[in-house]
């Protein structure tokens, strides 16, 4: 797959001889681009797990291991992102944790008296990304499991062998992402600005490919997602004030 996208990103640049981007830096903007669609499209979703440690509230992704049964899909680095966490019972099951957004988290949980020690019932994401972390409150007085539904990244490709992760239609998106790079690296942002616009649509296009219209009341912002990233209205069409 790195040949492929080598010569999709080089047809872009209209140097197919390699005169004006060197190989090794096309490879270095495949491969951004590639964690860049990950994280953004959301693409690669992935159940992860980690077990807390008593008295202990952030855990950094890394901590976190990937769960896929039966084994976790080839090419995936780590988690990248954390979408929703969920706390192990003792009975059994599972219970989703509420999810805050940092600075409401940081102002009533950490900037205050801390809360007695016990099973989670909130949770944050501090610097989501590749070195991100996520923190518990209150403390945990055990070693809880957490059940997590991340983002996942994908491993870098350095052989044309190396298995690729990201799933199709969103692999149609990295040759334009990594043209955008090399046209900014160049000195050309008026050709980077194209290429960006057509990676916006391809990446919007795997979103629209891949969320259901079946049943839109099963799956809430289903067909709404479509129509929205399509500006549509709901409603029907929209009659100007003069004609009512």
């Amino acid at each position: 797959m790195l040949f492929q996208y080598r010569e999709q990103t080089q047809r872009l640049l209209h140097d197919v001889g390699q005169v004006r981007v060197p190989i090794g830096d096309i490879d270095f903007y495949v491969n951004d681009a590639r964690v860049q669609i990950a994280l953004a499209a959301e693409c690669l979703r992935q159940p992860a797990a980690l077990t807390m440690i008593a008295a202990q509230q952030p855990y950094s992704f890394t901590a976190m291991t990937l769960t896929a049964a039966p084994t976790v899909p080839a090419g995936i680095a780590g988690v990248g992102n954390v979408r929703v966490a969920y706390l192990g019972l003792v009975t059994g099951g599972r219970r989703r944790l509420e999810m805050r957004a940092w600075e409401w988290f940081d102002a009533y949980f950490l900037c205050r008296s801390a809360p007695v020690p016990g099973p989670p019932v909130i949770t944050s994401r501090l610097q989501p990304g590749l070195s991100g972390t996520l923190w518990f409150a209150p403390a945990p007085d055990a070693a809880y499991p957490i059940q997590i539904d991340a983002v996942a990244y994908p491993s870098p490709l350095s052989f044309d062998t190396d298995p690729e992760a990201l799933p199709l239609p969103w692999t149609d998106a990295v040759p334009f992402y990594a043209a955008y790079l090399a046209f900014l690296s160049v000195g050309q942002p008026d050709a980077a600005a194209a290429m960006w616009g057509e990676y916006q649509k391809f990446e919007t296009r795997g979103t629209q490919l891949t969320t259901p219209t079946r049943q839109p009341r099963s799956f809430p912002g289903g067909r709404g997602a479509a129509l929205a990233s399509q500006r549509t209205p709901l409603t029907g069409a929209i009659v100007p004030r003069s004609a009512q």
